[in-house]
C-alpha cells in the first residue's frame, strides 16, 4: 500500500543527458554518444551541435549545463519535494583518483548548495561504456540524489543548505530550470 501512495503521488521526468537548453563551458570539455565523440575534442561550440542530443556522457572543466523540466505537479497537490538525481564525477585528465570537484546545483536561479567530487574515476572499466570508448578516459560517476524539502537542502540525504521548496517559486504548470555547474570561484575546480 506504501508503495502504489507513493506511486500515485509522484511526478517522474527522466531528461536525456545531451537535451540541455543552455551550456556555457570551458575545456578540458567534450560529449560522446555511444557511437562516437560528438563535435571536437576540448571546443565549447561542440556543446550546440545537433548531435548532442545523443550524448551519453558530457565533461567540462569549470562552467555550467543548463536543462528546463516541465512542472507536471496537479494543480491542487502540494508539492513536499523536489529531488534530482545523475551520475556525476570529477574532470581530470583522462582520469585521476585524487581530484576534487566541487559541483553545484541550482533550480530557478536559487544556488541548491555544492557537493566535492572526491574523484574521475578510472582504472576500472564502467559496466555499461562502449567498447570504442578508451580505458584511459573516465569510467563511471556515483549516483548523486539531490533533494529540496520543506526542510532544507539535502545531497544523499546530508545536509548542505538551508534553501527549502517555498524559495524556489514553483508555481504549477510553469517550467523548472535546472542549473549544473563548476563555479568560477569554487575552489575545487575540474
Amino acid at each position: 500500500p506504501a508503495e502504489r501512495e507513493y506511486e500515485e503521488t509522484t511526478v517522474e521526468v527522466s531528461m536525456p543527458i545531451g537535451a540541455y537548453v543552455d551550456a556555457h563551458v570551458f575545456p578540458t570539455c567534450g560529449l560522446a554518444s555511444e557511437k562516437a565523440i560528438i563535435g571536437h575534442l576540448d571546443d565549447p561550440a561542440t556543446f550546440y551541435e545537433p548531435e548532442r542530443i545523443q550524448a551519453q556522457i558530457l565533461w567540462f572543466r569549470r562552467g555550467y549545463i543548463e536543462y528546463i523540466f516541465p512542472n507536471r505537479l496537479p494543480p491542487d497537490a502540494v508539492l513536499d519535494s523536489l529531488e534530482i538525481s545523475f551520475e556525476v564525477c570529477s574532470e581530470a585528465p583522462l582520469h585521476h583518483s585524487d581530484w576534487p570537484s566541487d559541483i553545484t546545483l541550482w533550480i530557478n536561479g536559487h544556488e541548491v548548495g555544492t557537493w566535492t567530487s572526491p574523484a574521475d574515476f578510472g582504472g576500472e572499466r564502467g559496466a555499461l561504456n562502449p567498447s570504442w570508448w578508451d580505458n584511459s578516459n573516465s569510467q563511471y560517476g556515483l549516483l548523486k540524489v539531490w533533494k529540496v524539502t520543506v526542510q532544507g537542502s539535502f545531497v544523499d540525504g546530508v545536509r548542505i543548505s538551508d534553501l527549502v521548496l517555498g524559495d524556489m517559486g514553483l508555481a504549477t504548470g510553469s517550467s523548472i530550470r535546472v542549473r549544473l555547474g563548476v563555479r568560477e570561484d569554487a575552489h575545487n575546480i575540474g
